[in-house]
């Protein structure tokens, strides 16, 4: 059995943030053996950082809060959250977890969907294509959204009992088993886990939209291609939170089964 974890970045509602232009959904995918020794690996971080704290109902690694030094990560020096994720994103290598994601550009879209829904209908497509290749079944764990958990339990209804009916690759789920289950992130380290892929993706492909737009439009030409390199030019170029950004993005793309953006 394959267990599916999925969370969101970039949620500030249907219609397009000049801070958030994409709404995305960040699916960690892993066989049910690998939980306990991520749970316990989780844990032990959480320990190490925060200590006995860890232990408190409400302590979560949260992306939010670890990027901008809130609640349990405020006090924290920017560059010690950075390391915090990128010994989290560790745990993703040492376990050979696998990611997927979909972006939804909410500007760009005509869809006529809520953005978490037509997100979530191109995040299952391709769930059920690697399920496919795995030949296994999964089943799908979502954090709670309280404004939009009944639509998507009823969507994934009919896609498994007719198809996706959207675009040109109608599919039928026929490889995740029973409902999506919804937990507190709180209460699940795995869920925490996919908020930090989250969190870290969306980071990553806004900062690398944002730096080759200033590329391609640099003013001089000798810094444009074929003049230049982006990868030689992002060295001289990007800021120190730049660089950070696109250091957890290149260790989490690595860990890619499928990468989706909307439209495109």
């Amino acid at each position: 059995m394959k267990l599916i974890y999925i969370d969101e970045a970039g949620a500030t509602g249907i219609r397009a943030d000049p801070a958030q232009p994409m709404h995305l959904l960040a699916a960690v995918l892993l066989d049910e053996s690998r939980v306990r020794p991520i749970e316990d690996d989780l844990r032990t971080l959480g320990y190490k950082h925060f200590g006995a704290k860890s232990g408190d109902t409400n302590f979560e690694f949260r992306g939010y809060d670890i990027y901008h030094g809130k609640g349990y990560f405020a006090g924290m020096k920017a560059a010690d959250r950075i390391a915090l994720v990128h010994e989290i994103l560790g745990v993703i290598e040492k376990h050979q977890v696998s990611i997927g994601y979909v972006a939804v550009d909410k500007a760009k879209s005509r869809a006529g969907l809520h953005p978490h829904q037509l997100a979530f209908l191109l995040l299952v497509e391709r769930i059920e294509d690697w399920l496919m290749k795995e030949n296994a079944l999964g089943l799908i764990i979502a954090d709670e959204n309280e404004d939009i958990e009944q639509r998507l339990t009823d969507d994934l209804e009919i896609f498994k009992t007719e198809n996706t009916r959207f675009g040109l690759r109608p599919t039928k789920i026929d490889h995740v088993v029973d409902s999506i289950h919804f937990v507190q992130s709180k209460n699940n380290r795995l869920i925490q886990l996919a908020d930090i892929v989250a969190a870290a993706t969306y980071r990553g492909l806004r900062t690398d939209e944002e730096l080759r737009s200033r590329f391609l439009n640099d003013p001089d030409p000798t810094l444009r291609p074929p003049n230049l390199h982006f990868s030689a030019w992002t060295k001289r170029f990007a800021s120190q939170k730049q660089h950070a950004n696109r250091e957890l993005w290149d260790r989490l793309r690595s860990r890619c089964a499928f990468m989706k953006t909307f439209p495109q």
